[in-house]
């Protein structure tokens, strides 16, 4: 499974490669760490299920956890996600 996120000062959002994608809506509470708002389908946080947790960067990866389980993947509860960081994509940035 893949997670890729995006963030401005105040907002993360975390993009789990299921089917349909799952997002993460978080507000930023220091450089590494979020704290979970909500999730949903849609690549918007305009009106996400309420849901707690955390979402953190460390220095090997991303990991989510939310409160509670908040979907199943392939029969199996989405309780927690720990990946490995590959890269950091700057957009906007020339080659």
């Amino acid at each position: 499974m893949r997670v890729t996120w995006s963030s401005t000062a105040q907002e993360l959002l975390a993009a789990v490669s299921s089917d349909p994608p799952a997002y993460f809506c978080a507000t930023v509470t220091s450089p590494t760490l979020a704290t979970i708002t909500g999730w949903t389908t849609e690549a918007s946080c305009a009106q996400p299920t309420p849901l707690s947790g955390s979402l953190a960067l460390t220095e090997t990866g991303f990991v989510i956890a939310p409160g509670a389980p908040p979907f199943a993947l392939e029969g199996c509860n989405f309780e927690y996600y720990s990946g490995t960081f590959e890269s950091l994509v700057t957009l906007g940035a020339g080659p």
